[in-house]
């Protein structure tokens, strides 16, 4: 089994993507990029071939009382699937942030939409659809992608998630009385589809508020 990278050094990538949302689109302009897409998933996707992404499971239960599972027909919701970039992309990432911020440079405050962002730094449309065919497969209904490029929208059960993630979700109890659900191992994709997945960041509830 072929371990996946740490999602932590992309992280950079996926927060800079997010600020896009934020910026007036006035201040839109040509960025100058060599970065493109290209083609990742080029093996036949097979359940039975995993590849672990490691860093999934929270610290903090090891403070945490495990009331055991939740009920696979309960529904999962608001889940996210980021995609990540190739190493190309987050080398190239990198350099055109650090121009944007150097007044010597041609990219000097020039920014992008998410769309721009998308066609440069996202993942090729063709590898999408393979994780979107995959996750269908899995009896998750897909929702959407967004224009980054960078994150599927899915929804689907605790069962379709534990099945399809190679984990368990498991109520816990926290020092302070908190109860929470959360997944209690790291998580596996299939191998094909490895280079093209940075995790599923929403597999608990630890920071969501109501």
């Amino acid at each position: 089994m072929r371990n996946a990278r740490r999602i932590r050094p992309l992280l950079f990538v996926a927060m800079f993507a997010l600020a896009l949302a934020f910026v007036s689109q006035a201040m839109f302009a040509a960025v100058n990029t060599t970065a493109h897409p290209v083609v990742r998933v080029i093996k036949k996707v097979d359940n039975s071939k995993r590849t672990t992404l490691y860093g999934h499971t929270p610290r903090i239960l090891q403070r945490a009382i495990n009331l055991g599972r939740v009920d696979p027909s309960t529904a999962a919701e608001h889940l996210i699937l980021v995609l990540k970039s190739s190493p190309e992309q987050e080398r190239e990432a990198r350099r055109v942030i650090d121009e944007q911020q150097d007044k010597h440079t041609p990219n000097f405050h020039q920014w992008m939409t998410p769309d721009e962002f998308g066609a440069a730094f996202g993942v090729h449309d063709s590898d999408i659809e393979n994780v979107k065919v995959w996750l269908s497969s899995q009896g998750f209904t897909v929702e959407s992608v967004n224009k980054s490029k960078r994150a599927i929208h899915f929804t689907g059960t605790i069962g379709q998630l534990e099945s399809a993630f190679q984990t368990e979700m498991h109520y816990f109890v926290m020092p302070n009385g908190e109860t929470h659900v959360s997944n209690d191992r790291d998580i596996s994709v299939p191998e094909a589809l490895s280079p093209v997945i940075a995790g599923v960041p929403t597999l608990n509830d630890f920071f969501r508020k109501s």
